[in-house]
C-alpha cells in the first residue's frame, strides 16, 4: 500500500477513491489469497490503513481523536482473520511513524508551482496580495455590456457588495434591486466569447472577443463584455484568485471526507464483525 500510495495523489472524489482502492484491493488479494480468509478482507484492510494515515498524520485532527493503537486492533482483528493481533499492531507502528506520502520528482515540483499562477498574473506576489490591488476595482464597478439567455445584451452596472460577499449588477442608472452570485459560489472565470452557452447564442464580431468574459457560478454563468482589454483583465485576474480561494477552501473541507468515507465503508461491509 505504502508503494502503491507512494506513485499517485489519491483523488478527492469518494467515489473515484472508491474504485481505485477495491482495484488495489482486489489485485492484492489475487496475488496474496492465502493471507485472507474473503476477499472483502483485503478491501477493508487497505480502507483501513487509509483512515489510519489519515486520522493520525492530518494536522487538522487534534490529539484528542487521533486512533490509538488498541482501537485499531480492534477495529480490525475480528474482520479480519487470520490476521493477528500482532501483525495489526506491527502495521499500525509503521504507520504512525511514517505517513503514506507520494514521492514528486523535481519537475513535478515546479510545474505544481507554475500551475498555481495564471498567465495573466505576476507570480512575484502573492495571491492575497494581488486580490488586494483588485478588489477596489471590483468593489468601484463597472459598466458592461450582459448577454443573457434570451434578447439582446444589455448595458449593466456591475459590483461587488459585501455582508455577503457577492457579484451584483443593476440597471447602468443604478436603479432597482440588483441581480447577484455569491462570490463563493464562483468556481472559474473564462476568457473569450465562445466559452459559454450563453455567448455562443450570439454572433460577436472577432475584435471584440479580448474583451469578453465570463463568470462561472455554481448554478449560472454571468456573460459580460467589457470597455476594454485592460478593464477585462483587471476583472478577470480578480475572478481566478476569487476561484482560487474557492477552491482551496473546497479542498480543505474534502480532506476529512476520507475519514466519513472510511467508517460508512466499513459499517457497510464489517457491521456484525466490529460487535464485542
Amino acid at each position: 500500500m505504502r508503494l502503491y500510495l507512494s506513485l499517485f495523489r489519491l483523488p478527492r472524489e469518494s467515489q473515484q477513491i472508491d474504485r481505485v482502492i477495491e482495484a488495489f484491493s482486489n489485485s492484492y488479494y489475487d496475488q496474496n489469497a492465502s493471507a485472507f480468509s474473503e476477499r472483502d478482507h483485503a478491501y477493508v484492510l487497505a480502507y483501513s490503513l487509509i483512515f489510519l494515515n489519515t486520522m493520525n498524520h492530518n494536522p487538522k485532527i487534534p490529539e484528542s481523536r487521533r486512533m490509538t493503537k488498541s482501537q485499531f486492533v480492534k477495529f480490525n482483528e475480528k474482520a479480519l482473520n487470520p490476521v493477528t493481533e500482532e501483525q495489526l499492531g506491527q502495521i499500525y507502528d509503521r504507520i504512525v511513524k511514517a505517513e503514506f506520502k507520494t514521492d514528486t520528482d523535481e519537475v513535478e515540483k515546479i510545474y505544481n508551482r507554475l500551475s498555481t499562477f495564471s498567465v495573466e498574473e505576476d507570480n512575484e506576489v502573492t495571491s492575497k496580495d494581488r486580490l488586494k490591488m483588485t478588489t477596489h476595482v471590483v468593489t468601484t464597478g463597472d459598466i458592461f455590456l450582459k448577454y443573457g439567455r434570451s434578447g439582446s445584451p444589455h448595458e449593466k452596472y456591475v459590483f461587488l457588495l459585501e455582508d455577503p460577499p457577492r457579484l451584483c449588477w443593476q440597471d447602468k442608472k443604478r436603479t432597482g434591486t440588483p441581480r447577484f452570485i455569491l462570490t463563493q459560489h464562483i468556481l472559474d472565470v473564462e476568457i473569450g466569447s465562445t466559452r459559454t452557452k450563453v455567448f455562443q447564442k450570439y454572433n460577436i464580431a472577432a475584435e471584440l472577443d479580448d474583451r469578453c468574459f465570463s463568470v462561472i457560478g455554481e448554478e449560472r454563468t454571468l456573460d459580460l463584455q467589457a470597455r476594454s482589454k485592460d478593464v477585462r483583465s483587471t476583472w478577470v485576474k480578480y475572478f481566478q484568485l476569487v476561484a482560487k480561494d474557492n477552491a482551496r477552501r473546497r479542498d480543505k473541507s474534502e480532506e476529512l471526507s476520507l475519514i466519513h468515507i472510511c467508517r460508512c465503508r466499513r459499517i457497510e461491509r464489517c457491521r456484525s464483525r466490529w460487535s464485542p
